[in-house]
């Protein structure tokens, strides 16, 4: 596991070096004394947007000079050290993220009109690898500044010990709050436990889903209500608002608590995954969200979806059933087909024609895949954050008549590479370099002069 405590005092030293060394460089204003009242003073959320480019696909110099991303694999121009340069600063802000609920951060944006970014990785129960994936979340967290991250593990999990202390370290470190990802596998008396171990490391926000069996990807089984009855460990809860529940008879409002929606119904109510859903298996599966909100829940996190239009429409339904807790839309960017194809056949995901034709056509060359999820990606998430944009450009359905979302998570599948950063850029969504978005406050930081 990572050592949580020793990784915490190795960049507390760090920060402090270069801070002293910043100093020199610093005006007396930027040095004065942050507290957590001032930082947490700002309620308005302030999203930077990049400035317009007259093509989207000509490169923006001055985006590259500024950001500096290392996303992309190239020679890192600029270190952890040379970015927080104020650690004052930094310790307040890791104090207000840790205490800091999703649901207000998404309110907020609503408030402001400015959508939030968020992305899911997956850490694993080995040390190594989560101590690669940390170096991963660290520059996405810096390079990005997403409103939160959620990590979702295996349902063959024994250990929730190593998620959470990830947990922990991005919420300290990097002062990003983390949604942290909670299924019914688990004995209630086992959830009990590990919903006390996360107030105790200080993490507020919890994902309550029931989950998947945890069998081979494709085994239609695994998504099976029957199934999950008959193979639920003793006890164990069938529903994922029996979770919800149980978070708040034992914890009242102190956890922020999201749960999945599912735009193409989830298939635990198809009457047969070889089959399209039935009008009467997506009301039932509507009535089980209604069911989960009313349970406690603050808002919802979707399945991704390609056509964004059925999300949409799946939003209004729900609207119409009397739900009106936030509800923000998943999407996956098709990063490489090997992930694509497994994901849309496991969920049963509906692919444009057009799209699945020319995903076939190219999913032998990876980097023409990556380019082509970038431009699928900016087209999807376009009409999703309108307002009445159009997904394809198209004169037939050049405008929509649904509201914007004020909000997309994105299913990364821990790659973490320049698609990401791309795919913001295009729809301006990246926070300039010098000015830092910390959840409800900004930060101004001189740029390093080396970089200015």
């Amino acid at each position: 596991m990572i050592g949580t405590k020793q990784v915490l005092m190795a960049d507390s030293q760090r920060l402090a070096a270069a801070a002293a060394r910043a100093k020199g460089q610093l005006s007396p204003r930027t040095h004065t004394t942050t507290t957590t009242a001032s930082v947490t003073a700002s309620l308005e959320v302030s999203w930077e947007m990049a400035s317009n480019s007259s093509t989207e696909d000509e490169t923006d110099t001055r985006t590259d000079k500024t950001h500096c991303s290392n996303l992309s694999g190239h020679a890192v121009r600029r270190t952890t050290e040379e970015f927080v340069q104020d650690l004052p600063i930094r310790e307040a802000v890791a104090k207000t993220a840790s205490s800091q609920k999703i649901s207000d951060i998404l309110l907020n944006a609503k408030l402001v009109g400015k959508p939030t970014v968020s992305f899911e990785f997956f850490p694993t129960e080995i040390s190594d690898d989560n101590k690669s994936l940390l170096e991963q979340i660290e520059r996405v967290c810096f390079e990005l500044r997403p409103s939160f991250v959620s990590l979702t593990y295996s349902s063959s999990c024994k250990d929730e010990a190593p998620v959470i202390e990830l947990a922990e370290i991005i919420q300290q470190r990097f002062g990003v709050p983390v949604l942290f990802h909670l299924t019914c596998h688990r004995a209630p008396a086992h959830l009990e436990k590990v919903l006390a171990q996360l107030r105790e490391h200080g993490l507020r926000n919890v994902l309550a889903l029931r989950g998947d069996l945890p069998l081979t990807n494709g085994d239609e089984r695994a998504h099976s209500n029957v199934a999950w009855d008959q193979a639920k460990v003793h006890n164990g809860f069938s529903h994922a608002y029996e979770l919800v529940e149980l978070i708040r008879a034992k914890h009242g409002n102190y956890f922020c608590v999201a749960v999945g929606g599912y735009p193409e119904t989830h298939l635990g109510c198809w009457n047969s995954v070889h089959l399209l859903p039935s009008e009467q298996a997506r009301a039932k599966d509507l009535l089980f969200l209604k069911q989960k909100v009313d349970a406690g829940a603050d808002f919802i996190i979707s399945q991704f979806v390609y056509e964004p239009e059925i999300f949409l429409t799946w939003r209004d339904a729900c609207k119409q059933l009397g739900i009106t807790v936030p509800i923000v839309p998943g999407y996956m960017p098709l990063q490489r087909y090997s992930i694509f194809e497994k994901y849309v056949s496991w969920c049963r995901a509906k692919v444009p024609p057009t799209m699945w034709k020319n995903v076939q056509l190219l999913r032998r060359d990876h980097e023409a895949i990556a380019t082509y999820g970038v431009k699928m990606a900016v087209a999807h998430l376009r009409t999703l954050i309108g307002p009445h944009s159009s997904s394809s450009g198209t004169s037939s359905s050049a405008t929509t008549t649904f509201p914007p979302c004020h909000s997309i998570h994105l299913f990364t599948h821990n790659l973490t590479g320049p698609s990401l950063t791309k795919i913001l850029k295009k729809l301006q969504l990246l926070p300039f370099y010098g000015r830092r978005r910390y959840n409800g406050a900004i930060q101004c930081l001189q740029m390093p002069q080396n970089l200015a």
